[in-house]
């Protein structure tokens, strides 16, 4: 969903279009029409490149130095109103670059180290401040250098963090819309489709859960959520869940490589043994079967994995050396 900001800058092209727009803001957008004749403006905040053009020179225009003039005079409402339309398509323009960029006005030259595991990897990162975080298959993480505001992001995948804690510089970890705040502990995130599902599980300590809405404001979704603990928030619908999950499962894949399908249905199974087994698992004919299943793997390989998910689920499968595919039953089982 686009900001407001945007809809904002969106109606002003629309209005321009039908004509009812005022005179001195009609003004404002033939001069720019006039400069960018060749590009098409219906996506041109679309892309990045052409966001961070716009902000450049729209920003030259508000802060171009004012000439000094003998006299004093009052200016016209249109030429305040001029003015006032520059600074708004500015602040669109900035707000837009900044925050799709993941950087803020204050220091736009942040720059961010990336992590990523593929498939059947497992990768330990030690940060400055003495925390260290484990990444599960399949999980890019980054973090900003230098790391001074301990804020980092957790694009997509599974991280376990165990946080040094420091009162006067909390820990924040940002999962698209969702930020968790370390109260002193250790905790798993979770989050192969940020855009539908996140989960956090406390192993220690306690964290708190927010959530930053489109127009930029904090929702608080749990102040405090305590060892053994965990939170599932469904973005597609805005809920969340308190759940119950022992320390020992939740570290379970970090310190054993144990593989625990915690609430899935057979597509999401698949999934798990795709990244856990590095193989390409496909379910057909999903609509047959829509439970969701609890099976504790443990630290079972492959092929002993599928007779025990045949057992519990009722799937057949069929499997090649580079090809998992799975058949689920007709009935299903819970």
């Amino acid at each position: 969903m686009k900001s407001k900001k945007y809809e904002a800058l969106k109606n002003l092209f629309e209005q321009y279009e039908e004509g009812s727009i005022h005179q001195s803001q009609k003004e404002i957008i033939d001069d720019w029409f006039d400069q960018h004749q060749d590009e098409e403006i219906v996506d041109l905040l679309k892309d990045p490149e052409q966001e961070a053009r716009i902000y450049k020179e729209l920003h030259q225009r508000v802060m171009q130095p004012i000439k000094p003039v003998g006299v004093v005079r009052k200016l016209s409402q249109a030429t305040w109103l001029r003015a006032a339309c520059i600074i708004l398509l500015a602040g669109i323009a900035v707000g837009l670059y900044y925050k799709k960029h993941n950087t803020t006005i204050d220091n736009p030259a942040l720059v961010f180290q990336t992590y990523q595991t593929g498939n059947g990897q497992v990768q330990k990162v030690e940060l400055a401040d003495g925390s260290t975080i484990w990444l599960n298959a399949a999980t890019t993480l980054r973090v900003p250098t230098p790391f001074k505001q301990r804020s980092i992001y957790l694009d997509k995948g599974e991280a376990f963090f165990e946080v040094k804690h420091d009162a006067n510089n909390p820990f924040t970890v940002t999962t698209g819309s969702i930020i968790t705040r370390d109260i002193g502990t250790s905790f798993n995130i979770r989050a192969y489709h940020p855009e539908t599902e996140y989960r956090v599980e406390v192993a220690s300590g306690k964290v708190a859960v927010e959530r930053l809405s489109n127009s930029g404001k904090s929702e608080i979704l749990n102040r405090s959520i305590s060892q053994g603990q965990g939170l599932v928030y469904n973005v597609t619908d805005q809920k969340s869940q308190l759940i119950a999950k022992s320390p020992e499962l939740i570290q379970g894949w970090k310190t054993n490589g144990t593989l625990y399908l915690d609430k899935l249905t057979l597509p999401q199974i698949a999934e798990e043994l795709s990244r856990h087994f590095k193989i390409r698992a496909i379910v057909k004919h999903p609509e047959l079967d829509r439970h969701q299943y609890t099976i504790n793997l443990g630290t079972m390989d492959l092929n002993t994995s599928l007779p025990e998910l045949t057992l519990r689920t009722g799937m057949s499968y069929e499997l090649t050396p580079d090809k998992l595919t799975i058949n689920p039953s007709a009935n299903g089982m819970k």
